[in-house]
Parts: C-alpha cells; structure tokens; sequence
C-alpha cells in the first residue's frame, strides 16, 4: 500500500490502516458488507472464470499493478 501512496499521493496524503473486522463496525448500514480479496492475473497466460461471482469484474486487476500490495 505504501508503494500506491507514493504514487498517487505525491507525499502529501494519509492512508488509513484498519482490518476487516473494525472496517465492518465503522461503517453504519443494514446492507451486507462483502470482503474480497483482488487477484492480480497475467490475461495472457491465467485462466480466469469471470462467472465465479458478480463482484469478478471488479476485483481483477493486471499483473503489472501487483505492486500495489508492497507493504514496505
């Protein structure tokens, strides 16, 4: 996460660390909350079954931006 704020934050920015748990009590709603992990995928080389469930689509992401995850 860090190495995304470097980017995209130009140094000036704040991320917030949290886990699931206390991310699920601060937000206030009766609509479920679904936890998902990304997957980052080479689209050349991966087989991905994009009907796995609705929310495919939006938690796939290129190889190139695994860096995202460095925790560094």
């Amino acid at each position: 996460m860090v190495h995304m704020w470097k980017i995209y934050s130009k140094e000036n920015g704040i991320a917030i660390e949290t886990d699931y748990e206390k991310l699920k009590r601060a937000i206030d709603t009766d609509e479920p909350i679904l936890p998902t992990e990304i997957s980052y995928v080479d689209y050349h080389n991966d087989v991905l079954d994009w009907n796995l469930n609705e929310l495919t689509a939006y938690t796939t992401k290129r190889q190139e931006y695994k860096s995202e995850m460095n925790l560094d």
